[in-house]
């Protein structure tokens, strides 16, 4: 209770003492001359034209938002395939938000935009600075312009999906409409000009909310779905007469693909004598009575991992993983060969699902799209490099504390000759079913790569890479063997002579600065480095800071006084030891960040100092979550990378 006047985010108190911690951030680390170029490098990547210029794609328009030097915020553009696969397509920019900034005297992210179908409308959610609340915003695609008196949904964390021109779901959007996470709770049919809404369903306060899932195919069957937790939902069909009726589905799915009046899902957990992962289809008109005869139509071979399902022209298709390799069949046919032995990462459909895109990429190959037919692979476009040198992608193994065999990947230069004193970084995540797949990244190339260290990204469990399976392991009762887990691989690098504890650092964000915190009490003496990112650390009161309650699936419930035991083993802020040393950790949070509560890396730091315990903390003012602008995007990673280079090339 101590530093609990530290969740009062702006208090004269808590301001003051943020502002001491950021000077001293800055005179160490920011106003050195590492900082000045590592920033300069970082800032290149974050606002430069050399990225997958591509957000999602709607009615054959391309649509990105595109951020530069002149514009930190961005500019919200679009333009046709042919003139997408050009070097330097000619873009249709539609909304400047750094120009709407100065307009509003306040800074506005773009976050989102959901399509009127067959129509030039458009509802825009606007991130105030960097946060997860958003202000809706209707907005005319001809006339490039917000529509006057047209749709406007408050600053809030608003649900919303369109029925037609001239009617939209929403929730969430006033106080009474949300529950205690700060979500959508009650959802309204609203028509155009009306001052009055219509209710349509409502959830409990402390489920994690009601959203609206609409215009799933040509014919326009519309979803909403009630979540009890992040993973667990009710479905509901949205009749022609606005009346609702429940789908008799299985509550944990993933994805309702609506084809030729069939819907397809994939479960997430055993299930119908299936395995997690299987797919079946059901007639709409099936899925409309209780206990409906549910049709198997793909299931995962031993090793497989089911992951998403999409339409394409008349088929289904489905993506998997094999030992953390991507995969992709239509159902009836084989597995096709990804080209380049490529990841998918993402993948995009067009409303009509006659056409999708993948976006396809390793640790070492920038991302690239791609145009897939079944039996064609089409490259669209790709981006050069964005650091130099050939680098080597391993996949090796450690044996956890129970004896379960836990992989990672070690990526390095092919000329680097190790040994025991190169600088290593170890990054995870472990957590909410998150795969840890071989992605690129910029940062962590030129930032790190490129100057002689060694990435190291394990697949802990808490994770999907395997399964359900593989997630449950390490939740609720379990957490702990996350950590196990990473702290193996930790012992598994030192053994292997790739490094040593002076020379090997670890870095995680959100769950996974949970995870390097929690690491970083427990073994301390492994790491001389430890990068902490919008963590959660207190977990005795997570549950008190919105929206943590929604968590409660994944760490349990403090306030039940079992988990309270298991949880206090773990949690980084009441396991800060007096009689044990340190590395000096760098832990970084958002004033803004509303996913996260700042509150947790600011006790923590508070916490660590008051016990002689030296650590840094730095809190920028805006960013969010995810990031914010790319002048505040860059800073962080320049401070992370800056710190870590200080820590560990000595």
């Amino acid at each position: 209770m101590k530093f609990q006047w530290l969740e009062n985010l702006e208090s004269k108190e808590s301001i003051s003492w943020v502002h001491d911690q950021n000077d001293r951030v800055s005179a160490e680390i920011r106003d050195t001359d590492l900082f000045a170029q590592i920033n300069k490098e970082a800032l290149e990547i974050c606002s430069g034209d050399q990225r997958l210029p591509f957000l999602y794609i709607h009615e054959g328009q391309f649509y990105d938002h595109h951020i530069s030097l002149t514009n930190p915020l961005g500019v919200w553009r679009r333009c046709q395939l042919e003139e997408f696969k050009k070097s330097s397509p000619n873009w249709e920019v539609l909304l400047d938000l750094d120009e709407l900034s100065r307009t509003t005297g306040d800074e506005w992210n773009f976050s989102s935009a959901s399509h009127c179908p067959n129509s030039q409308r458009v509802l825009l959610r606007l991130s105030h600075r960097g946060k997860d609340l958003g202000w809706g915003r209707e907005f005319d695609l001809v006339a490039k312009k917000f529509v006057a008196n047209g749709f406007e949904i408050p600053p809030s964390k608003f649900a919303m999906a369109w029925v037609d021109e001239n009617t939209i779901v929403v929730g969430g959007e006033i106080p009474e409409m949300r529950n205690d996470l700060g979500y959508s709770k009650t959802l309204r049919l609203w028509k155009r000009g009306d001052n009055e809404k219509t209710f349509l369903l409502s959830g409990k306060d402390n489920e994690m909310g009601v959203w609206p899932q609409f215009q799933m195919d040509d014919e326009g069957t519309n979803i909403i779905t009630k979540w009890t937790h992040w993973d667990d939902g009710e479905y509901y069909l949205l009749q022609k007469d606005y009346s609702l009726k429940r789908l008799f589905v299985p509550n944990r799915i993933r994805d309702l693909v609506c084809l030729d009046g069939h819907f397809y899902f994939m479960i997430l957990q055993d299930n119908l004598g299936q395995k997690a992962g299987a797919v079946f289809r059901i007639s709409i008109s099936e899925a409309l009575k209780e206990n409906p005869p549910y049709q198997l139509v793909w299931h995962p071979a031993k090793g497989q991992v089911g992951r998403d399902i999409l339409k394409i022209h008349s088929q289904i298709a489905v993506i998997y993983l094999e030992n953390i390799v991507s995969m992709i069949q239509t159902i009836g046919s084989e597995a096709e060969v990804i080209p380049e032995k490529l990841q998918v990462t993402e993948f995009y459909t067009d409303h009509s699902g006659n056409q999708v895109y993948l976006k396809m990429e390793s640790f070492s190959s920038s991302p690239a799209l791609y145009a897939w037919q079944p039996g064609n692979f089409e490259k669209v476009r790709s981006i050069p490099s964005l650091f130099t040198g050939d680098y080597l992608t391993t996949q090796c193994w450690a044996k956890s504390k129970d004896g379960t065999l836990i992989p990672y990947f070690q990526i390095q230069s092919r000329d680097l000759k190790i040994d025991e004193n190169t600088p290593t970084l170890l990054y995870g995540y472990g957590g909410f079913d998150h795969i840890m797949q071989p992605t690129y990244s910029g940062i962590f190339g030129k930032l790190w790569l490129e100057k002689g260290g060694i990435q190291i990204v394990a697949n802990i469990r808490g994770g999907g890479e395997f399964g359900r399976d593989w997630h449950e392991a390490a939740r609720l009762k379990n957490k702990q063997k996350s950590y196990d887990d990473f702290i193996a691989v930790a012992e598994d690098l030192i053994l292997r002579k790739i490094t040593n504890p002076k020379k090997l650092g670890i870095y995680g964000r959100s769950n996974g600065g949970l995870l390097v915190g929690a690491v970083g009490m427990q073994r301390p003496e492994l790491f001389n480095a430890i990068a902490c990112q919008v963590p959660l650390l207190d977990m005795i009161r997570y549950v008190e800071l919105p929206p943590g309650a929604s968590w409660v699936r994944e760490y349990g419930d403090p306030k039940d006084s079992q988990m309270k035991d298991i949880i206090l083993q773990y949690s980084p802020y009441h396991n800060i030891k007096e009689d044990r040393d340190y590395p000096k950790i760098l832990f970084i949070t958002s004033l803004t960040d509303d996913r996260v509560h700042p509150s947790h890396a600011r006790k923590m730091a508070a916490k660590m100092q008051d016990l002689g315990k030296d650590c840094y903390f730095y809190e920028e003012s805006s960013g969010g979550h995810k990031g914010g602008n790319a002048n505040v995007q860059a800073l962080n990673h320049a401070l992370i990378f800056t710190y870590l280079w200080q820590k560990l090339s000595l």
